[in-house]
Order: C-alpha cells, then structure tokens, then sequence
C-alpha cells in the first residue's frame, strides 16, 4: 500500500465515506469506502480529532499491472510509428502547433500538429 502511494496509483478522490474526506473513524463505526473500482488502504493517521480513521484509494494490483502493460504496448506502437514517419520523412517539427509551437507537451497538454501531420 505505501509503494503503491509512492507510486501514485493512489486518489483520495474516490473516498466516499461520510463527508467523502477520507476519514473514517473505526471509533465511531464509519465504513471505508472508494468509488470506481478502487480499493480502500488504511492509513490510519489522526483525523476529525480520533486517533485514527484516515484511509486512501488505490488501484487494486491487477489493473495497475493491465494498465501498465497497455500504457507500454502503447509507448512502442508510437515509437514504431514516429521511427517510420522518420525514415519516410514524413515528420517537420516546423509544424508542431502544441503551447508555444515547440514540440513538447507534457502531462495532459494536447499533442497537436499542423497540416495533417
């Protein structure tokens, strides 16, 4: 559970107990809860002036590993793909329109080209 916080499969977004802030006191009865699938992990930290209740949602193993393995298949499809537009010169990084026109975009920023490129 603590890798997998590390390693940020983790989102207090998906807690859904009373107040859906990721406190639920054992003290009081409160139930643990995630949203779309994900697994509760307690942490087990002061909250709410108990002793302990807090808890996150992470991934359950199995999706983590599906998504990895599809997040892979799908960086070495586009490095396939780049590398013969490459040798079919099909690429001009003059066309690049992404923040600032300069061919980079991180995290969620659209990767976008100009003329059908």
């Amino acid at each position: 559970a603590k890798l997998d916080r590390e390693l940020g499969n983790c989102d207090h977004t998906k807690c859904t107990s009373s107040g859906n802030d990721c406190c639920a006191p054992d003290e009081v009865g409160e139930e643990k809860h995630c949203a779309d699938g994900f697994e509760v992990v307690k942490a087990s930290s002061p909250c709410w002036g108990y002793e302990e209740g807090t808890y996150t949602c992470c991934q359950p193993s199995n999706k983590q590993h599906e998504e990895s393995e599809a997040e892979r298949f799908n960086a070495e499809l586009l490095r396939t793909v780049a590398k013969l537009d490459r040798e079919l010169g099909k690429c001009d990084h003059t066309k690049c329109t992404s923040v600032g026109n300069d061919c980079c975009a991180p995290g969620n920023e659209p990767k976008t080209c100009a003329d059908g490129l």
